[in-house]
């Protein structure tokens, strides 16, 4: 009677990739705001703080204190 051996038997071998799944890196794509948007979150959020504001609107909490900073050229911007 022949042992069995842990080790695969010789001969061709399932390719270890699955070629229906594409691994090439992903690229983050930046979200644009326009004018309107930025105007309307920015009266919205007034007198609230920046972290809800952020998280009632869904944007990151860098992105509205930038545009509390630059405030007053989008409220200016027609």
């Amino acid at each position: 009677m022949e042992a069995e051996s842990d080790t695969p038997p010789d001969g061709p071998q399932a390719p270890l990739a699955c070629p229906e799944i594409d691994e090439s890196p992903r690229i983050a794509r930046r979200k644009h705001y326009s004018f309107r948007i930025k105007r309307a979150v920015l009266q919205a959020a007034e007198g609230m703080s920046v972290r809800a504001a952020a998280k009632q609107f869904g944007i990151p909490r860098q992105t509205l204190s930038d545009g509390i900073a630059d405030k007053e050229n989008i409220l200016a911007y027609k």
